[in-house]
Protein backbone atom coordinates (compact mmCIF):
# COMPACT_ATOMS: atom_id res chain seq x y z
CA UNK A 1 0.00 0.00 0.00
CA UNK A 2 1.15 3.50 -0.91
CA UNK A 3 1.05 6.10 1.74
CA UNK A 4 -0.31 9.61 0.20
CA UNK A 5 1.88 11.36 2.79
CA UNK A 6 5.22 9.10 3.50
CA UNK A 7 6.60 9.99 7.25
CA UNK A 8 10.49 9.25 7.37
CA UNK A 9 11.94 7.05 9.96
CA UNK A 10 13.08 8.82 12.81
CA UNK A 11 16.31 8.05 13.16
CA UNK A 12 17.16 9.65 16.82
CA UNK A 13 19.25 7.39 18.81
CA UNK A 14 20.75 8.27 21.83
CA UNK A 15 24.63 7.18 21.81
CA UNK A 16 25.68 4.48 24.46
CA UNK A 17 28.61 6.72 25.03
CA UNK A 18 26.21 9.50 26.26
CA UNK A 19 23.31 7.94 27.62
CA UNK A 20 25.20 8.19 31.15
CA UNK A 21 24.59 12.03 30.57
CA UNK A 22 21.01 11.40 29.10
CA UNK A 23 20.08 9.81 32.18
CA UNK A 24 21.03 12.32 34.58
CA UNK A 25 19.59 14.88 32.45
CA UNK A 26 16.37 13.27 32.58
CA UNK A 27 16.32 13.03 36.60
CA UNK A 28 16.27 16.46 36.84
CA UNK A 29 13.84 16.94 35.12
CA UNK A 30 11.00 19.06 37.44
CA UNK A 31 7.86 17.55 35.89
CA UNK A 32 7.23 13.88 37.26
CA UNK A 33 5.39 12.87 34.73
CA UNK A 34 7.31 14.02 31.86
CA UNK A 35 10.62 12.30 34.22
CA UNK A 36 9.02 8.88 34.70
CA UNK A 37 7.71 8.96 31.17
CA UNK A 38 10.95 9.12 29.99
CA UNK A 39 12.38 6.51 32.02
CA UNK A 40 9.35 4.25 31.48
CA UNK A 41 10.70 4.44 27.67
CA UNK A 42 14.29 3.81 28.30
CA UNK A 43 13.76 0.90 30.74
CA UNK A 44 11.01 -1.05 29.12
CA UNK A 45 12.40 -0.09 25.38
CA UNK A 46 8.53 1.02 24.32
CA UNK A 47 7.33 3.09 21.77
CA UNK A 48 6.22 6.38 22.45
CA UNK A 49 2.47 5.51 21.63
CA UNK A 50 2.91 2.45 23.52
CA UNK A 51 3.82 4.10 26.52
CA UNK A 52 1.48 6.60 26.39
CA UNK A 53 -1.84 4.52 25.88
CA UNK A 54 -0.74 2.33 28.90
CA UNK A 55 -3.88 2.10 31.19
CA UNK A 56 -3.58 1.25 35.18
CA UNK A 57 -4.92 -2.27 34.25
CA UNK A 58 -2.27 -2.99 32.07
CA UNK A 59 0.48 -2.67 35.09
CA UNK A 60 0.71 -5.31 37.90
CA UNK A 61 2.68 -4.19 40.55
CA UNK A 62 2.50 -6.82 42.51
CA UNK A 63 3.35 -9.30 40.22
CA UNK A 64 5.65 -6.80 38.96
CA UNK A 65 4.53 -7.17 35.31
CA UNK A 66 3.43 -4.42 32.76
CA UNK A 67 1.38 -5.70 29.42
CA UNK A 68 0.92 -4.71 26.08
CA UNK A 69 -1.97 -5.09 25.02
CA UNK A 70 -1.64 -6.72 20.95
CA UNK A 71 -3.67 -3.98 19.72
CA UNK A 72 -0.95 -1.20 20.70
CA UNK A 73 1.97 -2.93 20.10
CA UNK A 74 3.59 -2.55 16.69
CA UNK A 75 5.64 -6.15 16.84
Amino acid sequence: IRAWHRIPRRQNVVPEYKLSSWYKAVLSVRDKKVRDYLLLLLFTGLRRTEAATLKWTDVDFEGRVLTIRSELAKN
